[in-house]
């Protein structure tokens, strides 16, 4: 694999070598000097092109005759098309797709296409109907994935309705977003019907869930309700659903759940979370479900890093039973292995009952759980007793095998944090999230972090708080494993399986939106900690500019790995004050989110001139 990535990228240099010369020698001496590509055989060209994106393919096609002529005789190439209007290449892109659409004979390739992604914008008008239309017409006679996102299909518009249906026969994933202008006659009911094959679907309001029921005037005759048939039981192959519309009612719940009876990945806005959760609980077998998302579009939107399972993943039939075993693989890291159950779990507006009752069935199999609690009531009003703890439940009642915990709430959530906390495997967790949270309000939170033996990741996001001291003791807690970690690799071999069973912290987001907790004392503790690679410093007004030169010094010191910097909202973040990072060998991406507008780019030539990527975002006014 890394052998085809290199020869990709000498592939491109030698496009634009030959370019670049096609005007100082001759076609045929700049042949016989450098392109080599004529001279592989037939079977080799297409295991290294797969490699390229959409818009590296086009642009090969135009270095010369030779080159299209090989490129477009290997048709395999052709299966993906993907577009996405929002990289900055596209406008160049679209131009040398209308330069060679004549050319490229699309209509014999569209015969072998798998998967069409579109994700535009309004200056595509041309471009997307010319994709679209083979569609309409039944071209795609082999397509299995279409996505189109944002798009604009013309000012006549495309009957989707029909290019769903002329490929209802091979269709097996579907993604419809924020198409303009909206379809009308798109139903939900009627793609389930057609598409036989159908795995996963997106949708948004692009799509009509159910139509609404027509409430006959006066002069109206009353239809009875035994004149309206009761929806029909489609035998849905459907296993990954997400719906991206308003709340739905209970009542939709029940339908959508009674129309795919196959569902295993579940994302869906409901007005009573608790009660949809009970119904969807009720209908599938608590073996079927992999991933329920209700309500938690933050976490459809941001699928952390750290994830493992996505709620929409297509899969390829050839590619069925690799991408199973890989999958199986990625559960026993986590510790799962073959079992079945639900895996990921998204709640947002839910009761301490709801989540007991989810948390006791799925206890031996759940790997992620992200929860946004809402409750009101006061603390002293609020009850644990739904949560067994690791003192009144046996070990098949602890999440033996979560790995990613997430936990936020619009009001203090230590209560219900300390409990879980009580319940997950030290082992085993290997990301934490905590958002709009007092650490210092329960005691055993803060030692119960201390505890995780396998924390990769920590996240203290959103309006965290805590007592000045905590925090310094967490960060020093933090910075004496990482040295124990690399004294202990330094004495030790490379290969000691104890080394992975010792702690070292490697992503750390530090947040305090509110009560501006973050402080010079405390960025200088934060440089200590060796084995960190990604560090996120949000909201740090009271950091001056000695204590980031400080901090940077710190780094520079003490740390080795890192590899990514985020610092948003911090006024100290200048180029001065910042030099000092150019010593850390491995880092590769400095982003400086909020700052003033006289912060420039050109700031910082030392870093550019280092390959360090510099992302700059000013403060909108």
């Amino acid at each position: 694999m890394q052998l085809y990535f290199c020869f990709k990228k000498l592939l491109l240099l030698h496009m634009t070598t030959t370019l670049q010369h096609s005007n100082k020698v001759s076609n045929q001496e700049s042949q016989r000097q450098v392109d080599f590509v004529l001279e592989l055989p037939n079977e080799i060209v297409p295991l290294i092109m797969k490699h390229f994106e959409t818009i590296e393919l086009l642009n090969l096609l135009t270095v010369s005759k030779q080159w299209k002529d090989q490129l477009v005789a290997c048709k395999s190439l052709w299966f993906n098309i993907v577009f996405h209007g929002h990289t900055p290449e596209w406008n160049e892109t679209s131009i040398i797709f209308n330069k060679m659409r004549d050319s490229i004979p699309f209509i014999d390739i569209a015969v072998q296409l798998k998967l069409v992604g579109l994700s535009s914008s309004e200056d595509m008008t041309t471009t997307i109907p010319l994709l679209l239309k083979p569609l309409v017409c039944g071209a795609y006679v082999q397509l299995e994935y279409l996505e189109l996102c944002g798009c604009f299909i013309g000012e006549q518009p495309i009957d989707l309705d029909k290019a769903v249906d002329a490929v209802s026969n091979t269709l097996r994933y579907l993604k419809i977003m924020s198409i303009f202008p909206k379809p009308t006659t798109l139903y939900f009911e009627n793609i389930l019907a057609s598409c036989q094959l159908l795995e996963g679907f997106w949708f948004d309001s692009s799509v009509i869930l159910f139509p609404r029921r027509h409430h006959p005037t006066a002069t109206e005759t009353v239809t009875t309700a035994g004149d309206i048939p009761p929806p029909s039981r489609i035998a849905s192959t459907l296993k990954q659903l997400i719906i991206n519309v308003d709340p739905i009612h209970n009542e939709h719940v029940e339908r959508i759940i009674n129309l795919c009876p196959n569902l295993q990945r579940i994302y869906m806005n409901v007005i009573d979370s608790h009660t949809a959760v009970d119904i969807i609980l009720r209908y599938y077998d608590e073996y079927q479900l992999e991933y329920l998302n209700i309500n938690m579009y933050l976490c459809l939107l941001t699928n952390p890093p750290c994830s493992t399972w996505s709620p929409f993943e297509y899969i390829q039939k050839n590619e069925n039973k690799n991408t199973k075993s890989n999958k199986q693989q990625q559960s026993k890291e986590g510790g799962v292995g073959n079992m079945s159950g639900l895996r990921y779990l998204a709640l947002r507006g839910f009761d301490e009952t709801t989540l007991a009752s989810l948390l006791h069935r799925h206890a031996n199999t759940l790997e992620e759980l992200y929860v946004y609690y809402n409750n009101t009531r006061s603390p002293s009003h609020r009850s644990s007793n739904n949560i067994p703890t690791t003192q009144n439940v046996n070990n098949d009642g602890l999440l033996s095998e979560l790995r990613v915990l997430s936990i936020s709430s619009s009001h203090d959530p230590t209560f219900m944090l300390a409990t879980l906390l009580t319940r997950v495997s030290p082992k085993t967790l290997q990301t934490l999230q905590i958002g709009s949270c007092n650490l210092s309000n329960n005691p055993n939170v803060l030692s119960s972090i201390k505890a995780l033996h396998s924390l990769k990741c920590l996240h203290l996001h959103h309006s965290i708080y805590a007592h000045h001291g905590d925090i310094m003791d967490l960060l020093h807690h933090f910075a004496t494993k990482s040295e124990e970690y690399h004294h202990h690799t330094a004495t030790t071999s490379s290969d000691d399986d104890d080394q992975e069973q010792r702690q070292q912290l490697r992503s750390l987001l530090l947040s305090s939106t509110y009560f501006q907790i973050i402080n010079d004392a405390i960025l200088q503790e934060l440089g200590k900690i060796q084995t960190l690679e990604e560090i996120a410093i949000h909201d740090a007004i009271k950091v001056t500019d000695q204590g980031m030169d400080s901090f940077c010094v710190t780094l520079q010191h003490y740390n080795k790995h890192l590899r990514s910097l985020t610092l948003n909202h911090v006024p100290a973040a200048k180029s001065t004050t910042l030099r000092h990072l150019l010593s850390i060998p491995t880092l590769e991406t400095i982003i400086l989110r909020n700052v003033n507008s006289n912060i420039k780019l050109q700031d910082f030539p030392g870093f550019i001139e280092q390959g360090i990527q510099i992302e700059i975002y000013h403060t909108s006014p």
